[in-house]
């Protein structure tokens, strides 16, 4: 009614922060919704209001359909009688010795799903948490030296910006903030990483491996794999 295509800077409170979202007009049946967090969805518009919200692509990858009227008690009884439902991006702990230097790595690992990785789910040139959920999480027990950067011994946030051709790894000290508004005043280290294309990976791995008297980190998930070498200084 007001005519604008677009409104922006719609600010929502939840549990993990403040988050602004945008509403764009496609057309007079379909609206884009979203932001940074929960990527961007149609909502369907029908002559009575929303018909559907589409969010295939999306991290949830989901769709929402008006129905009849259910009976909630009757639903309620059944979920309780069901299993525990299975975390879509488990969380797990990944150990590595690189010449006597103790590597641990704490970090969701989500699934592809049918769903575009990189380039959609996780936009290019954007910051990305590496992972799902909480903080991704990497310790080391000793001083390293990775591209042109040494980082001194302790626990560190990770995050990465992924590129078409090249990826950059952030190590970071805030280990509070919620992964998508971290503390960028923060970081401590930035990497280039090379890329390179890999048989199919449907579920996000980080690895440390030796190679040739060196560490190597990979991040693997989709059809693409970022890697560098690093060696511990001491």
């Amino acid at each position: 009614k007001s005519g604008k295509r677009s409104l922006d800077n719609l600010r929502t409170t939840n549990t993990w922060g403040v988050t602004d979202l945008s509403i764009q007009y496609l057309n007079k049946d379909t609206l884009l919704f979203g932001g940074p967090f929960i990527h961007y969805s149609k909502i369907i518009l029908g002559p009575d209001g929303i018909s559907s919200i589409n969010g295939i692509g999306s991290a949830y990858n989901f769709i929402i359909t008006r129905t009849t009227p259910i009976d909630i008690d009757w639903l309620a009884r059944q979920m309780a009688k069901a299993p525990a439902m299975v975390s879509p991006s488990p969380r797990e702990t990944a150990h590595s010795d690189i010449h006597n230097n103790k590597i641990k790595i704490e970090y969701g690992r989500p699934f592809a799903r049918g769903r575009v990785i990189f380039g959609g789910v996780v936009p290019f040139d954007s910051l990305w948490r590496t992972g799902a959920n909480d903080p991704t999480l990497l310790t080391i027990e000793k001083e390293i030296k990775i591209g042109n950067s040494v980082v001194p011994k302790g626990t560190y946030a990770i995050y990465s910006i992924p590129r078409q051709k090249s990826w950059t790894l952030i190590f970071s000290r805030d280990l509070d903030s919620w992964p998508t508004n971290p503390d960028r005043t923060k970081e401590v280290a930035h990497i280039e990483m090379n890329t390179r294309k890999i048989l199919h990976k449907e579920q996000f791995t980080i690895e440390v491996s030796e190679k040739k008297g060196k560490g190597l980190l990979k991040l693997s998930w989709s059809a693409t794999e970022a890697y560098t070498e690093f060696v511990n200084v001491n």
